[in-house]
């Protein structure tokens, strides 16, 4: 599971994921992604995705 926050409004939103076999994909500039602290565990962990950019991403 995902948190995602969205720097530009107060909402957060939790999305199921599955695995992929690529290790580097959609490299934008201005999105950053970065573990929430304290959230790190073996049952999951917290992203947050810092998008500083002019565009909307999904």
């Amino acid at each position: 599971m995902l948190e995602v926050q969205n720097s530009n409004t107060s909402s957060t939103k939790y999305i199921n994921l599955e695995l992929t076999k690529y290790e580097t994909i959609n490299n934008l500039e201005g999105v950053t992604m970065r573990i929430k602290t304290g959230t790190l565990s073996t049952e999951g962990v917290s992203i947050i995705f810092d998008n500083k950019s002019d565009n909307e991403f999904t």
